[in-house]
Parts: C-alpha cells; sequence; structure tokens
C-alpha cells in the first residue's frame, strides 16, 4: 500500500504531477522493492495436481514481479487487475541460505514454520503509461489494492464461450433471421 513506501500520494484533475512529455518519465522516479516470504497451504500442495498464478488488483504505475527468483511478469495498467501464472516458478527450491539472508520477514499460509517462497515486486512510480492516466483521481504509487494467489485444478480451462439469441421484431409473430452472437473467450 502506498502508506509504506517513502513517496507521497499526490492528487491531480487537470495537470500532471511530473513534466509531461511522451513517452518520456522524469528522472527522478521513485520505486519500491516489496518482499514477501510466503508459503501455500499444506492442501494445495498436497492434491491433485494444480496451477497457480497471482492475481494483483491495483499497482502504480510500472510493475516487474519474480516468484523465487524468477521473473514470472510485467505490468503498468493501475486500475485494472493483472494475472501471472507462477505455477513453474513455485517449483524452484528455495535455498536455506537466501532464507537466512533476507531475515524474519515472512507470512506462512500453510503449516510450515520456514516460508516456502519467496515474492518480489519492483514498482516504478511513473512510466510510459502515466501518460493515459491523468484524469481527476489520486496517484497512489505502489501495490494500492489487494494481491492473492489462487489454485486452479490443472487443465481446467474454459475456452470460447458462445452465447447464441435470436431478436424478435416488434410484432410478437414476425420472427427476425438476424442471429447475433456473443463470443467471450475465458482462461481460467
Amino acid at each position: 500500500m502506498q502508506s509504506n513506501v517513502a513517496d507521497d500520494p499526490i492528487y491531480t484533475n487537470r495537470k500532471y504531477p511530473y513534466p509531461c512529455s511522451p513517452p518520456y518519465v522524469p528522472n527522478e522516479n521513485p520505486t519500491g522493492l516489496y518482499r514477501l516470504e510466503f508459503s501455500l497451504p499444506t492442501d494445495w500442495t498436497s492434491s491433485s495436481p494444480s496451477s497457480f498464478s497471482i492475481m494483483f488488483h491495483g499497482v502504480e504505475s510500472a510493475f516487474w514481479v519474480f516468484v523465487n527468483g524468477r521473473f514470472v511478469g510485467f505490468s503498468k495498467d493501475s486500475r485494472f487487475p493483472v494475472e501471472f501464472d507462477i505455477t513453474d516458478a513455485l517449483a524452484i527450491e528455495r535455498s536455506d541460505q537466501r532464507s537466512k539472508a533476507h531475515g524474519n520477514q515472512n507470512f506462512c499460509v500453510g503449516d510450515n514454520s520456514r516460508p516456502d517462497h519467496e515474492l518480489l515486486v519492483l514498482v516504478a512510480r511513473w512510466s510510459d503509461g502515466s501518460s493515459l492516466e491523468d484524469q481527476d483521481h489520486w496517484w497512489m504509487a505502489g501495490i494500492h489494492r489487494p494481491v492473492e494467489i489462487l489454485r486452479r485444478p490443472r487443465g481446467a480451462n474454459i475456452f470460447d464461450l458462445r452465447n447464441a439469441q435470436t431478436l424478435r421484431k416488434r410484432r410478437r409473430d414476425e420472427r427476425n433471421d438476424e442471429q447475433p452472437t456473443v463470443s467471450v473467450r475465458i482462461m481460467l
């Protein structure tokens, strides 16, 4: 959350809070590093094969995500959720040396006393996308909405859902031959 970093929230309604010259950003670009050690619940890892993803519900402005030292994604849209597949990164064994080097900042979701995984998120306050986001709002650099890890059965995907409807003309006894369709691609 913004309150955890050494940078202040900024409110604007018409003027950019920095010299705006897209796609360039200011040389002074506050950047924060978030670090969390965590373990998954034991029933998540001992049951049937699963895939795992991490969802960020709001990060401003650009951010890079690493799990267990492996790069898993980059995004720069601060108002929409973004999801990254972390299944392969969670399979990496974590060394005791790395755990000792970083101290005791951790969060155990599972039954383990020592966290099994490390999440690093590097967040830059300004990006070339910042010039597209200047509405009447607070600039809240950093992670400003929830972050969650999702588990799904491996291979559980829904693709190309189709909903077909028939339109009727104004009079009930006349039918229209047009059949509009709505196609939605859903990835789980």
